[in-house]
């Protein structure tokens, strides 16, 4: 009604002036309407072609012209490269881990010969034995004499065990027996028998055994002093044997 007496009035307007004016107002109210819906149109085609950057794991941007499937293949791309480094990073400890587990454990190196069956060189394991060497060597010959040397005992690293046979273990031992004591009656560590030694001062069986093992290892004594690396026979030890003990 409000529009009506606007362009009407009170009737002294006539008809189709009154349409005319009414019909131009709408047009201008329409065309404002169209300017505005077409401004709307255009801020969001231009958010929509804003372009877009992504980012990859490492930081790089990943530019992307708003189209979706670019889009997509920079999510890809840089989802591919996140998955690719995770699956560095295990491959990286896997090769770690291997690395550690097929480190070789400490190893000994000796000398085997003498009365065995395959004489050489042999790597151990870091904790074997005597008989363990003899064993590695082919074991002992038929002439061996087996009970000459401690099979018990520990072998170290670079040492040469000689095995002999039944006939120069009766030599030694007879030798051993002649000349066991010097014109002094010093006893001569490097041919001394287990009973000889345990007249010794402090020394009993056991550390007989250890000082003819000792000896056998290392091809006997160089020096009476030598004696104290033989296990269980310290300074003190030696002090007490020291006027009573030879080598030659």
């Amino acid at each position: 009604m409000k529009d009506y007496m606007e362009y009407f009035g009170d009737g002294s307007v006539s008809c189709t002036d009154a349409v005319s004016r009414y019909m131009r107002h709408g047009l201008v109210r329409f065309t404002g309407l169209l300017v505005y819906l077409s401004v709307i149109a255009l801020l969001f085609v231009a958010g929509c072609g804003r372009t877009q950057v992504l980012y990859d794991t490492d930081g790089h941007a990943i530019m992307s012209d708003g189209d979706a499937d670019t889009a997509d293949a920079a999510y890809s791309i840089s989802a591919t490269g996140k998955t690719e480094a995770t699956d560095l990073s295990a491959t990286e400890a896997d090769a770690t881990v291997g690395a550690d587990t097929e480190q070789e454990e400490p190893v000994l190196v000796v000398h085997l010969c003498g009365a065995v069956n395959e004489p050489g060189v042999y790597e151990l394991d870091i904790d074997s034995r005597i008989i363990d060497g003899i064993n590695k060597a082919g074991g002992f010959s038929e002439d061996a004499s087996r009970d000459s040397l401690n099979l018990a005992m520990e072998l170290k690293d670079g040492s040469r065990i000689y095995v002999p046979t039944i006939e120069e273990a009766v030599a030694y031992e007879a030798d051993s027996c002649e000349n066991a004591s010097d014109a002094g009656g010093k006893i001569n560590i490097n041919t001394a028998d287990a009973d000889k030694l345990t007249t010794l001062k402090g020394v009993g069986l056991t550390r007989a055994q250890s000082i003819i093992a000792y000896r056998d290892e290392h091809g006997g004594f160089g020096s009476i002093e030598e004696i104290m690396n033989v296990s269980g026979i310290g300074k003190a030890s030696f002090e007490k044997i020291k006027d009573e003990i030879t080598v030659r």
